[in-house]
């Protein structure tokens, strides 16, 4: 899938008014609902 602007897609969780990308946590893929194509994963 082709983004017209990638700053703006964010692999991250905002969390306490912070992003946060490295945690323990498993990783949820997030999927296109119009393709069930999987475009991204968060924390």
């Amino acid at each position: 899938m082709k983004l017209r602007c990638a700053s703006l897609f964010e692999q991250s969780a905002y969390i306490g008014g912070v992003w946060v990308d490295n945690t323990s946590l498993p990783r949820v893929p997030v999927m296109n609902p119009s393709s069930h194509e999987i475009i991204g994963s968060v924390p």
